[in-house]
């Protein structure tokens, strides 16, 4: 073979192989806009800022507790009120 009748040849088998590949079609698909959210779960533990002892100046029982647990609270705010059964005999018997 010539190497005029290998490039007619050549340029037929390329020519043949592109119209197939164009015939191929390419699939579409539509875009959708929606919101992304990312959730992640990780194990920890929590510290309070600053730990506080709290004592009564006087023996008793706790009758109320005037604020639940984790609330924010002022310096001098009244937290519970104390039955002091122990402090009322004394009085009463001076």
């Amino acid at each position: 073979m010539t190497g005029n009748k290998k490039f007619i040849l050549s340029t037929i088998i390329g020519a043949s192989m592109a119209q197939l590949a164009w015939g191929q079609g390419t699939e579409m698909a539509a875009v959708v806009s929606k919101p992304v959210s990312r959730t992640i779960v990780l194990p920890g533990e929590i510290q309070p800022f600053l730990n506080v002892a709290l004592r009564a100046k006087v023996s008793g029982y706790v009758d109320r507790v005037l604020v639940d647990r984790g609330s924010a609270v002022k310096e001098g705010e009244l937290l519970i009120e104390l039955s002091a059964p122990e402090m009322k005999a004394q009085i009463a018997e001076a």
